[in-house]
């Protein structure tokens, strides 16, 4: 599972591509401007790829709970206040 807007800086490329011709199920909560972008890439790269779309704080995490892994692949977010705000959901911050 992965959270964050659909944009250059969130580095969602990159994770897609990375995943590329996994069995591994990749979740995104989010919306932007690369939505279509990602989509088109996790099918060229047969990446088994989830747009959930944007959630409220409340919805987001009663979904941590039911992940056990939470990816951040961003250029620019503060891996310390994603770190503090996962904490408590007891999943693996990678």
């Amino acid at each position: 599972m992965s959270v964050g807007r659909l944009e250059h800086q969130k580095n969602f490329k990159g994770l897609i591509k990375n995943l590329s011709n996994s069995k591994i199920h990749l979740d995104i909560v989010g919306d932007g401007s690369q939505k279509d972008e990602l989509k088109d890439l996790a099918s060229s790269c047969n990446t088994n790829l989830n747009l959930i779309g944007r959630l409220t704080h409340e919805e987001l995490n009663k979904l941590y709970s039911k992940y056990r892994v939470f990816i951040l692949p961003s250029f620019s977010s503060l891996r310390a206040v994603v770190e503090l705000c996962s904490a408590p959901l007891n999943s693996s911050l990678l």
